[in-house]
């Protein structure tokens, strides 16, 4: 398993790549599916009209197939 963190606008600290490894990679651990890859990209928006400016996009590659979903909230730590 490959588990790539990314930030936009924002620099990720080590303790967000332990977060998302701890989080996603418990929950991808339960594929047998080699090679699998997992991109995570963490954006906090700075426009302030924006109710939840934290955007959290998860992309899965397995077996030829693509899973991707996002997920917006208050603070990038939610």
């Amino acid at each position: 398993m490959e588990l790539t963190v990314t930030g936009r606008k924002f620099a990720i600290t080590d303790w967000m790549k332990e977060y998302c490894d701890d989080k996603i990679g418990n929950a991808a651990r339960g594929f047998d599916i080699d090679p699998l890859t997992i991109e995570v990209v963490l954006t906090q928006e700075k426009n302030p009209a924006n109710p939840k400016p934290a955007k959290c996009e998860v992309t899965l590659r397995a077996g030829g197939h693509v899973i991707h979903v996002e997920e917006n909230e208050e603070e990038i730590h939610a």
